[in-house]
């Protein structure tokens, strides 16, 4: 042991010199007696000692597979995990394009009623005595936009609600100085994050009418657009970056399109109206954007007082009076697959492809003498219509040639519908 003690004492020696504080008394001892005591580990925990080379790499090669699979269990419970996370997630359409149908959804009486497409299931989705009008579905057919007033003539506000009706949401309560106007249904952006839609300010001698933006949940309320151009009638380009709207600047009528913020508005129509129509606001409506976003449909009363159908090109080129006929034709609006376009002749619905050929009309009732407004199912198969016979009746065209679905409906309905899109099956 003369040699451990030895050792000891240069030890002490050595930490004691390299300290640079005085160590407690006693512990250097306490330290050193403990390290004698604890004895060496027993050679028989060592597996070098007691198993063989080929059984020691057996054991590493084990215990390489158990960790291997604790792995892929791991993955595998994690993977099971997302599936059933997403699988309980409701399956939605594209904003765009081809989708299952919905229900539809439409106003009368003053209330806003939803009912299958062969008219089964009707009930009113809004209640109480306010008026609701102008129903629109969002892009993914998961909340509902609607206007509602207290009384006719007073001013309305911009509701949102789920597709169920609950949870209605007057979006447009930070509105100031400005009301919504009716009889033009908001417009969802393609994200369902927005709505944009046409309004009036309050007191002025003309209305100045304008585009307003507001987000779903009620913030982001603004006016939009140089306000030397008087605005009507907003629609998202299905990418979301761009506002196509109808527009009046310096007494002339053409379409615009601008940021989805409202800058950059430049006119794209050259056609001109018929100088008779001037201050008519069914002289020049209804922009409506291709699915694919590079053209925009639309009608116009032209020189020879009919209205006609145009198509022109998003950048302004390729404008092109798509029917030029001696009847009125309104209200067009593309097919969900961007391969027809459905639109409104006196009283008869006409489909075409989108260069004006091959026109023909679906079977139905005469339409509304107000006008139609035809809407495509998402599918693409129908077109839901208003028409007037003897007692107020709507109609769902089989764009097939099959015989037409009439629904019903009593308290008059106002010509406004939106389907629902949801995911096709």
């Amino acid at each position: 042991m003369t040699v451990q003690r030895d050792d000891d004492r240069a030890l002490r020696s050595y930490l004691e010199g390299r300290s640079t504080r005085h160590v407690p008394e006693g512990l250097l001892e306490a330290t050193l007696a403990r390290v004698e005591q604890t004895g060496q580990r027993p050679g028989w925990l060592l597996l070098d000692r007691w198993a063989s080379p080929a059984t020691q790499g057996r054991m590493q090669a084990t215990g390489r597979q158990m960790a291997f699979l604790a792995i892929v269990v791991a993955i595998v419970l994690v993977a099971a995990i997302l599936i059933v996370a997403v699988g309980s997630r409701p399956r939605l359409p594209k904003p765009f394009g081809p989708a299952g149908n919905g229900i539809l959804a439409f106003d009368a009486n003053g209330a806003i009623v939803v009912a299958n497409p062969d008219g089964s299931g009707r009930h009113p989705l809004t209640l109480g005595s306010s008026i609701a009008t102008d129903p629109s579905w969002s892009l993914d057919g998961t909340r509902i936009a609607y206007f509602e007033q207290p009384a006719p003539h007073a001013p309305g506000a911009l509701f949102v609600a789920e597709a169920d009706g609950s949870h209605a949401l007057d979006v447009t309560s930070a509105l100031r100085g400005s009301t919504p106007l009716l009889d033009q249904p908001a417009a969802w952006s393609p994200d369902g994050r927005q709505l944009a839609f046409t309004a009036l300010t309050t007191g002025s001698a003309d209305g100045d009418p304008h585009i307003v933006v507001v987000g779903a949940d009620g913030n982001g309320l603004a006016r939009i657009g140089p306000s030397s151009i008087e605005a009507w009638d907003p629609a998202w380009s299905p990418d979301g970056t761009r506002i196509a709207f109808k527009g009046q600047s310096n007494g002339v009528d053409a379409i615009y399109v601008m940021d989805a913020l409202g800058g950059n508005a430049r006119r794209i129509t050259s056609v001109t109206i018929d100088t008779r129509s001037y201050g008519d606001p069914m002289a020049f409506r209804d922009p409506q954007w291709s699915p694919d976003g590079t053209r925009i449909v639309f009608f116009v009363t032209v020189q020879s007082g009919n209205q006609d159908i145009f198509v022109v090109n998003a950048d302004g080129s390729g404008e092109l009076d798509l029917t030029n006929s001696l009847e009125d034709e309104a209200w067009p609006i593309w097919s969900p697959d961007g391969t027809r376009i459905a639109l409104d002749r006196q009283y008869d619905v006409v489909v075409m492809k989108p260069d004006g050929s091959d026109q023909h009309v679906l079977v139905s009732d005469p339409l509304a003498p107000e006008g139609s407004r035809p809407r495509w199912a998402p599918d693409g198969s129908r077109i839901f219509v208003f028409t007037s016979a003897v007692a107020d009746t709507m109609e769902v065209l089989d764009v097939a040639g099959g015989p037409p679905v009439k629904i019903p409906a009593p308290g008059g309905p106002t010509g406004k519908v939106s389907w629902q899109r949801v995911a096709a099956p």
